[in-house]
């Protein structure tokens, strides 16, 4: 498992966005299940729903970074 430097392990939420779709999600470290849980954001709600991950995916970059 790889451990993501960008989102902390103290499992506060970071907004992040996909930089290839430009969606919004909100990504935190559940330090307890050693798992990314991911959420989306805004009108994405509607089409994906969240779900825990191993790592974050490769596209989710943070937020305000380009």
């Amino acid at each position: 498992m790889a451990i993501n430097q960008s989102v902390p392990k103290s499992g506060r939420a970071i907004p992040m966005r996909n930089g290839r779709t430009g969606a919004a999600w909100l990504v935190s470290f559940d330090y307890r299940e050693g798992t990314y849980w991911h959420e989306p954001q805004g009108n994405l709600r509607h089409i994906r729903r969240p779900y825990a991950s191993h790592s974050v995916e490769p596209n989710l970059e943070p937020a305000g970074t380009h």
